[in-house]
């Protein structure tokens, strides 16, 4: 019987060219490896783990962030249709990808259930601002298998409690495979002294040439 792998990532209401096609390229090449596997369609609550400074929304940075969302407000408004039909299209691109049914943090537990074998990324799952206790895997079974791939943070400074956190759940993973080489060292294990470089199956760069040219075939199979 094939064991059955289980991708966190960020899939849900996902309207990224970018994400949908990740989502796609790791459940493909997973599958093409001889594992069962479906993305975990998890639905973000409105609260994550870390929240935005303050700084962030006043002073200079705060207000060009304002003018940067009303201007994307105003624009809205004329590329209403477009909009909507990109949504659509989005919508339908997601369901080609197998996926299970939507989880929650209250149900999310419900996937040891499905699954056997956990997966974390790709895609910006571990940025402060957008992490969420799922993204790290925390209702999963102690017993099960937990790993990253490409699980990505695209900042270079992280706080001190960012680091304590990244701990507790890091080393609780069998394998971590990051973006770029070094990525997930430089930026996680400065503060955590989590040591993972002998469990990694590749390097970044050729774990994610691999998503990459799965990319590529999903384009050209469906360019009609």
């Amino acid at each position: 019987m094939k064991k059955k792998v289980g991708i966190m990532t960020l899939y849900n209401n996902n309207n990224n060219y970018g994400g949908i096609a990740q989502s796609y390229a790791i459940q493909r090449y997973i599958e093409s490896i001889g594992y069962e596997c479906s993305i975990i369609n998890y639905k973000r609550s409105r609260k994550g783990v870390f929240t935005i400074p303050q700084t962030q929304l006043t002073g200079v940075k705060g207000i060009k962030n304002a003018l940067v969302r009303r201007i994307e407000m105003v624009g809205d408004v004329f590329l209403k249709n477009k909009i909507e039909l990109r949504k659509i299209c989005f919508a339908k691109s997601r369901e080609v990808i197998p996926h299970t049914d939507v989880y929650d943090e209250e149900n999310i537990q419900n996937c040891n259930k499905e699954f056997d074998i956990f997966i974390s990324g790709s895609d910006q799952i571990w940025k402060p601002f957008v992490l969420q206790l799922p993204y790290v895997l925390n209702f999963v079974d102690s017993k099960k298998t937990k790993i990253s791939y490409a699980s990505s943070i695209s900042q270079t400074e992280l706080s001190d409690k960012y680091g304590c956190f990244m701990k507790k759940y890091l080393e609780e993973y069998k394998a971590i495979s990051p973006v770029v080489e070094n990525d997930i060292y430089e930026a996680i294990d400065v503060h955590t002294c989590v040591d993972k470089r002998n469990t990694i199956g590749a390097p970044g760069p050729k774990a994610m040439e691999q998503v990459i040219a799965i990319n590529k075939k999903w384009i050209k199979e469906h360019e009609e």
